[in-house]
């Protein structure tokens, strides 16, 4: 996302997770979080960003990219952030 790859690749969103797996699954990477590290801890504060919002439509969370484009410019302030989960992947 901070790279802007998925523009170049011709989306203003991001598609869902299995389109994602099918066509571009060098952008996935699964991690296993360990849960007394993620709850008490908040081990990956740094590191993960949860995306949960507001769909914009009842099939498309972001059919305008708005909030794709406000993930990718808070990304390119925090350098940190190195994985991003997303509600609609």
């Amino acid at each position: 996302i901070r790279s802007g790859r998925y523009e170049a690749a011709g989306y203003a969103t991001l598609p869902r997770l299995q389109e994602l797996e099918a066509t571009h699954p060098e952008w996935m990477q699964k991690q296993l979080l360990q849960r007394h590290l993620a709850y008490g801890r908040h081990a990956y504060r740094e590191e993960i960003l949860a995306v949960s919002h507001r769909w914009e439509q009842p099939d498309a969370p972001d059919a305008s990219g708005v909030q794709l484009q406000a993930i990718r410019e808070h990304l390119q302030v925090c350098p940190s952030i190195k994985l991003v989960w997303y509600d609609f992947w």
